[in-house]
Protein backbone atom coordinates (compact mmCIF):
# COMPACT_ATOMS: atom_id res chain seq x y z
CA UNK A 1 0.00 0.00 0.00
CA UNK A 2 0.90 3.18 -1.08
CA UNK A 3 0.04 6.88 -0.21
CA UNK A 4 -0.97 7.37 -4.11
CA UNK A 5 -2.82 3.53 -3.80
CA UNK A 6 -4.98 5.17 -0.72
CA UNK A 7 -5.80 8.34 -2.73
CA UNK A 8 -6.80 6.03 -5.96
CA UNK A 9 -8.76 4.59 -3.18
CA UNK A 10 -10.52 7.10 -1.50
CA UNK A 11 -11.62 8.25 -5.39
CA UNK A 12 -13.76 4.85 -5.18
CA UNK A 13 -14.66 6.08 -1.75
CA UNK A 14 -16.13 9.01 -2.14
CA UNK A 15 -18.27 7.94 -5.60
CA UNK A 16 -19.46 5.11 -3.69
CA UNK A 17 -20.46 6.51 -0.77
CA UNK A 18 -21.30 10.10 -1.69
CA UNK A 19 -22.30 9.91 -5.31
CA UNK A 20 -24.18 6.82 -6.05
CA UNK A 21 -25.35 5.28 -2.13
CA UNK A 22 -26.06 9.04 -0.35
CA UNK A 23 -26.11 11.10 -3.84
CA UNK A 24 -28.57 8.19 -6.08
CA UNK A 25 -26.33 8.89 -8.87
CA UNK A 26 -26.27 6.36 -11.97
CA UNK A 27 -22.77 5.85 -12.30
CA UNK A 28 -20.58 2.54 -12.43
CA UNK A 29 -18.95 1.78 -8.97
CA UNK A 30 -14.91 1.85 -8.97
CA UNK A 31 -15.17 -0.95 -6.61
CA UNK A 32 -14.71 -3.85 -8.63
CA UNK A 33 -14.07 -7.31 -6.70
CA UNK A 34 -13.24 -8.63 -3.54
CA UNK A 35 -10.50 -8.22 -2.58
CA UNK A 36 -11.56 -4.83 -3.52
CA UNK A 37 -8.99 -3.55 -6.17
CA UNK A 38 -9.18 0.24 -6.00
CA UNK A 39 -6.18 0.31 -4.04
CA UNK A 40 -3.82 -1.58 -6.59
CA UNK A 41 -1.83 0.70 -9.44
CA UNK A 42 -1.82 0.09 -13.01
CA UNK A 43 0.96 1.10 -15.12
CA UNK A 44 -1.37 3.97 -16.19
CA UNK A 45 -1.10 5.39 -12.53
CA UNK A 46 1.41 8.30 -11.56
CA UNK A 47 0.82 10.90 -9.63
CA UNK A 48 -0.90 13.20 -11.54
CA UNK A 49 -3.26 11.00 -13.35
CA UNK A 50 -4.20 9.91 -9.72
CA UNK A 51 -4.53 13.27 -8.05
CA UNK A 52 -6.39 14.58 -11.27
CA UNK A 53 -9.42 11.43 -11.01
CA UNK A 54 -9.72 12.60 -7.29
CA UNK A 55 -9.96 16.26 -7.36
CA UNK A 56 -12.50 15.45 -10.77
CA UNK A 57 -14.70 12.71 -8.85
CA UNK A 58 -15.82 16.17 -6.07
CA UNK A 59 -17.61 17.60 -9.14
CA UNK A 60 -20.14 14.95 -9.65
CA UNK A 61 -20.34 14.38 -5.64
CA UNK A 62 -21.01 17.58 -4.75
CA UNK A 63 -23.87 17.64 -7.63
CA UNK A 64 -25.09 14.21 -5.93
CA UNK A 65 -25.31 15.50 -2.36
CA UNK A 66 -26.82 19.35 -3.40
CA UNK A 67 -30.35 19.70 -1.87
CA UNK A 68 -29.77 16.68 1.19
CA UNK A 69 -29.94 17.90 4.14
CA UNK A 70 -27.47 16.77 6.87
CA UNK A 71 -30.29 14.72 8.94
CA UNK A 72 -32.38 13.63 5.68
CA UNK A 73 -32.40 10.37 4.05
CA UNK A 74 -29.75 9.81 1.41
CA UNK A 75 -31.17 9.40 -2.56
CA UNK A 76 -29.66 5.86 -2.46
CA UNK A 77 -28.72 3.85 -6.20
CA UNK A 78 -31.36 3.75 -8.64
CA UNK A 79 -33.61 0.48 -8.56
CA UNK A 80 -32.60 -0.14 -4.98
CA UNK A 81 -32.99 0.44 -1.26
CA UNK A 82 -29.82 1.77 -0.75
CA UNK A 83 -29.19 3.23 3.03
CA UNK A 84 -32.85 3.57 3.08
CA UNK A 85 -33.32 -0.29 3.29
Amino acid sequence: MSALGVLKHLTAVERWWLSIEAGGLDVPSLWKGSPDPSWDLTDEDDVVSVAAAYRAEGVPSEQALEGLGAGGPPRGRPGSQGLRG
